[in-house]
């Protein structure tokens, strides 16, 4: 019996030039707000006027360099390290949003570093260099874990699931930190047979 997912999003391969459309960039203007309220040293080396875009362009380079360290095309060894961080948190401009704590993050993490303002995208974009930073994506995942923006997958298994396909499942959902439940209603995700009925 074969799985298959129904919804697969595939490799992520960010289109810079979105980020630096007007439209976009204005969205950054929460997020540049709450940054400057929490710490203005995050941004002081860069005028106002180009804080947005130059959050826009942080924003892509994290959402990409995520996704290379951990989505479909990493390693194996990369992918169990943790799962990629979610896109809608990078649709979250809200203050105290995904975008401002994944921000929050990354500048604290870049002081820590030593790091130049405008080294994050020449660091994390190389993937031999981005690999040495993992723990940067593990500090903003336990970061919107903390703040309710993320919750760990919950996964029911289908009866119409052989044994050997549940203990396959069972060990990808441990890899990605999540729970196996019991009943249908308390599970953010379901997985059946691919043959299954539609109303199952």
């Amino acid at each position: 019996m074969a799985l298959a997912a129904k919804h697969h999003g595939g490799p992520f391969n960010k289109q810079f030039k979105e980020y630096e459309q007007p439209w976009h960039i204005q969205k950054f203007e929460p997020v540049r707000e709450w940054l400057n309220e929490m710490e203005p040293q995050y941004l002081k080396q860069k005028s106002a006027a180009e804080q947005n875009k130059y959050l826009a362009l942080v924003a892509a380079v994290l959402q990409q360099a995520s996704d290379d360290l951990f989505g479909a095309n990493a390693s194996e060894e990369d992918k169990k390290r943790m799962t990629k961080l979610p896109a809608k948190l990078f649709s979250s401009f809200e203050p105290n949003g995904g975008l401002c704590l994944i921000m929050e993050c990354t500048f604290k993490y870049r002081i820590e570093m030593g790091w130049k303002l405008d080294a994050i995208e020449g660091v994390l974009l190389n993937k031999k260099e981005a690999g040495k930073h993992v723990e940067l994506f593990l500090r903003i995942e336990k970061a919107v874990l903390n703040a309710g923006l993320l919750t760990r997958p919950r996964v029911f298994l289908s009866a119409g699931l052989s044994k050997e396909e549940k203990a396959q499942l069972k060990e990808i959902v441990q890899a990605h930190n999540g729970s196996l439940v019991n009943k249908r209603e308390g599970a953010s995700h379901e997985i059946i047979p691919a043959d299954a009925p539609e109303d199952e």
